[in-house]
């Protein structure tokens, strides 16, 4: 047993196990999966090992629970989905005030001049339309260093 959030346990009978969620990634059903066994809710992970392999074939890792904890689950994970839509994109909560102007000159500088860029654009772009207009005829080969 490779990770102990893929097990189940006995099964009682009648017993309806559903799926109550499918994620793209193994670490974030896992990471729910957690929080659900925090709460005392039985639950696996499924298709860990396929989705890992062939991540376009299967449809996603599943999160499988007994259909009796169906309600809780859900408002467990609707918590979960909240918190994580309410994070802050970036965390200041440890850093001093040298590390925030550190990070605010990172941000405004990769927001900054794009002329390098640009310039490199014109010159393909001149490029290609000197290839277009010799292959029509149109520019000098006289003058055709390469």
């Amino acid at each position: 047993m490779g990770n102990p959030l893929d097990y189940f346990g006995e099964f009682e009978e009648g017993i309806q196990v559903v799926a109550v969620r499918y994620f793209s990634f193994a670490s974030e059903a896992s990471l729910y999966a957690a929080h659900l066994r925090d709460a005392g809710i039985r639950c696996f992970v499924s298709n860990t090992n396929s989705v890992t392999m062939l991540p376009l074939e299967q449809p996603g890792i599943g999160l499988h629970i007994r259909s009796e904890d169906w309600q809780a689950a859900n408002e467990i994970l609707r918590e979960i989905d909240q918190q994580l839509a309410e994070a802050p994109a970036e965390s200041y909560h440890d850093a001093d005030e040298d590390e925030i102007e550190y990070l605010r000159s990172v941000q405004e500088g990769a927001k900054g001049n794009n002329a390098l860029m640009w310039l490199v654009v014109l010159i393909i772009g001149l490029l290609v339309f000197r290839t277009f207009a010799r292959a029509a005829g149109l520019a000098p080969v006289f003058w055709d260093w390469f």
